[in-house]
């Protein structure tokens, strides 16, 4: 009875084994044929992208058919004497001319007190330039209006100057006697006419 029991359990192992190595193989084969398939489906894309490109190039290029071997060397040599070159792009600098300039530096003011504190960033020298230099505005600002209402008085006092001259003068203007001569000439035209009017009648 051992000797058969032994007997199933090596039966039982050669099996199992069997099968381990069935399945390997079937994983191992159905690899290989994925693999295969891969490469045989990227090798007719590679193709196919190929024979699209030469198909197109063939429709690039020029034909001669129907001429003679020579006039077709001739026809060959004039259109590879005039392909043309690449463009050249424009240099914008000479390699035996120092191109670059000195850069130029920011100049500290002279008499100004707060270009050291500038330099050293101390936020309250930056209050202070800031609020002089509003305080130098405003000073400018009120200089131009002190101008403007003196020129405003000069003018205000020169209408005023005119104003009285002119009432003086007024009493003196020859200008009513002028209307009274136009009215005694309309006086005497209406004389006139009414002469005129008569003798018509």
């Amino acid at each position: 009875m051992v000797a058969v029991v032994t007997m199933v359990v090596v039966v039982t192992m050669v099996a199992v084994v069997t099968m381990v190595v069935v399945v390997t193989m079937v994983a191992v084969v159905t690899m290989v044929v994925v693999v295969t398939m891969v490469a045989v489906v990227t090798m007719v894309v590679v193709v196919t992208a190929v024979a699209v490109e030469m198909a197109e190039a063939d429709t690039d290029l020029t034909v001669f058919e129907g001429s003679s071997p020579g006039d077709v060397c001739r026809a060959r040599q004039l259109w590879s004497s005039l392909s043309l070159l690449p463009p050249q792009e424009p240099r914008l600098e000479s390699a035996d001319i120092l191109q670059r300039l000195p850069v130029s530096r920011p100049q500290p003011r002279r008499g100004h007190r707060g270009a050291t504190a500038t330099a050293t960033g101390d936020p309250r020298s930056l209050k202070e330039e800031r609020r002089e230099a509003q305080e130098e505005e405003r000073r400018r600002y009120q200089a131009m209006a002190e101008n403007r209402r003196q020129v405003l008085g000069l003018l205000r006092k020169q209408r005023e100057q005119r104003i009285q001259r002119e009432m003086v003068s007024i009493d003196f203007n020859p200008r009513p006697k002028q209307e009274e001569k136009r009215i005694s000439r309309n006086e005497d035209g209406s004389d006139h006419d009414r002469d005129l009017v008569q003798q018509l009648s």
